[in-house]
């Protein structure tokens, strides 16, 4: 193995050691009081993804509370949307529910045409109950006039336009 890999393997190994302790509650407790500026900047939303994959369930629901208020920002930031992404993947159903929420109400079309954006629905349709996929499909299937802003009788699919 070599000295670069045994080191990010290392590093690895500290994380899971440091999460799974359950010695980092000063950690959860500062980050819960800056959670949309954290999850905005490009090491504090790996701290944030960290908490939502390792953390005991308590401290998970504290987190995801806290990201909750800021969903519709996070959804298209640099780095908030690895964090609604990992919401996703980790979160309950009704965080799912709300991010859902967001997507319909901002216009599928709209977000999949921006670049952070775009990959939020794409975990939403890989991490969502089959409902949530199903309203995305009904999202991607309407049909909207040639320049996207809203159903025309003679438009165009939104998968056509994606």
């Amino acid at each position: 193995m070599s000295v670069k890999a045994k080191a990010a393997h290392d590093n690895g190994e500290i994380q899971r050691e440091i999460f799974c302790s359950g010695q980092i509650q000063f950690i959860i407790d500062d980050v819960m009081g800056n959670v949309a500026g954290l999850s905005c900047h490009p090491y504090g939303c790996r701290v944030l993804q960290r908490i939502l994959e390792h953390c005991a369930d308590p401290q998970k629901t504290a987190a995801l509370d806290e990201i909750s208020r800021c969903h519709r920002t996070l959804l298209d930031d640099q780095y908030g949307n690895y964090v609604i992404q990992h919401v996703l993947q980790f979160g309950r159903h009704s965080d799912r529910e709300s991010i859902l929420g967001i997507v319909v109400e901002s216009g599928l079309l709209s977000l999949s045409r921006q670049k952070f954006a775009s990959n939020v629905v794409e975990k939403l349709l890989k991490y969502g109950t089959p409902e949530q996929r199903n309203a995305v499909v009904r999202e991607m299937l309407k049909v909207v006039d040639e320049d996207g802003l809203g159903e025309h009788a003679g438009g165009t699919s939104v998968v056509i336009l994606m």
